[in-house]
């Protein structure tokens, strides 16, 4: 049987762990736009590359091309229409699609009118009602939640929404995202590894993995680490905060120098997915201090799960999904208060035991309720309760 994967310009490896095992019994072909910005080398699901009308804001100025962007997605409320898309559909049994308020999940909607094969929505959205100002924009995403046949709800919260919005619980099944624990799993850190980025065997690490944007929490996470950098009683610990992630290194240069940790942050851009457990290994905490907006609260946060797999203890917020994703197996603090995760990381930091116990309650939360392979067990069975 044939599935088509629609992710627009948001294929990714990370996803697609999850679906690589069901190649086996289907054959997957997952569609993603030319202007995809992730590294799609590694996965083993054929791709198939569909023109976007998105990929006509690489002739804009880079400034320009950012408030084009914003215009397009959030003032228009059109988001990532492919090309002829509709007639590259034919042939499949299932349309396995991404949010119901992508124009490519209404053009899925198109093609099983014409070809009369059954839509999945994978749900990541939490916020209901969300890119609905514009009448038209309302009308196509309630025609994808009414004619879709199943939704696949990564969280409860995701769930949620969608019945708000009207979506009978009968056509949602909580789905969540994996991870694949033979890539991601505890191992002694790399010292070579270590020796390139400047951290020395005695520092103390505290891993955070994001864009350099506000909204992940970043600044909040800086202000917590200078209040423990300046706290008496952590004063014999060697602490190094390490940032990974794409963004603008300037938004956060004057900040790291006026709060006195410049020689203490290193920022060393993105990783290549295959040596993300080695970055995720380096470290004692791992920190993902996300912060809501009225627009956006955290789906998921993948990382989460992939240092957990690695055993190690993890402090976030209650922002969006996330307390779902952790469970018991981490210490969560309010969103916007530095302060709380300051008392975080020094808790975690003067208990060793404390730390042990939480990286170790992190690994059996991920061997229980996130292993890819369970997870592509639960997508296979979706699949096929819809053919029967």
């Amino acid at each position: 049987m044939r599935v088509a994967l629609l992710r627009g310009d948001s294929l990714n490896r990370f996803e697609m762990q999850s679906y690589a095992p069901l190649l086996n019994e289907w054959e997957l072909i997952a569609f993603t736009s030319y202007d995809n910005p992730f590294d799609l080398d590694d996965i083993k699901i054929p791709i198939q590359r569909v023109h976007s009308s998105t990929e006509l804001f690489r002739f804009f100025p880079s400034l320009l091309r950012r408030y084009a962007d914003f215009t397009i997605r959030h003032v228009l409320e059109v988001h990532a229409p492919f090309v002829n898309l509709t007639e590259k559909l034919k042939g499949f049994d299932i349309i396995h699609s991404a949010d119901a308020h992508y124009y490519y999940s209404y053009q899925a909607i198109q093609a099983k009118r014409r070809f009369g094969c059954k839509v999945v929505i994978t749900q990541w959205e939490n916020i209901p009602f969300l890119f609905e100002q514009r009448s038209w924009a309302r009308r196509r995403k309630q025609e994808v939640l009414t004619t879709t046949d199943l939704f696949m709800a990564v969280t409860e919260r995701a769930k949620e929404a969608l019945l708000l919005e009207g979506v009978p619980e009968e056509k949602i099944r909580v789905i969540p995202v994996g991870v694949d624990l033979s890539r991601f799993q505890p191992a002694q850190s790399d010292p070579s590894l270590h020796a390139s980025l400047g951290i020395d065997t005695t520092d103390r690490v505290i891993l955070y993995v994001g864009r350099l944007v506000r909204s992940k929490g970043l600044f909040e996470l800086l202000y917590a680490f200078a209040r423990l950098l300046r706290d008496p009683i952590m004063a014999d610990q060697s602490i190094k905060l390490l940032c990974v992630g794409a963004g603008n290194k300037n938004i956060v240069a004057p900040l790291l120098e006026r709060l006195g940790i410049a020689n203490r942050v290193l920022m060393i851009g993105s990783f290549t997915y295959d040596k993300m457990p080695m970055i995720h290994n380096l470290a004692d905490v791992f920190v993902l201090p996300s912060v809501p907006t009225y627009r956006w609260r955290e789906q998921f946060g993948m990382v989460l799960l992939e240092s957990m797999a690695c055993g190690k203890a993890v402090i976030s917020t209650c922002s969006g999904s996330i307390p779902e994703v952790i469970g018991d197996a981490g210490i969560l603090v309010q969103p916007y208060d530095h302060f709380s995760l300051y008392e975080a990381l020094k808790k975690v930091f003067l208990d060793d035991s404390l730390r042990y116990r939480l990286g170790q309650q992190a690994r059996a939360r991920v061997e229980s309720h996130f292993d890819s392979r369970m997870i592509a067990q639960k997508i296979d069975e979706a699949y096929r309760s819809l053919l029967k």
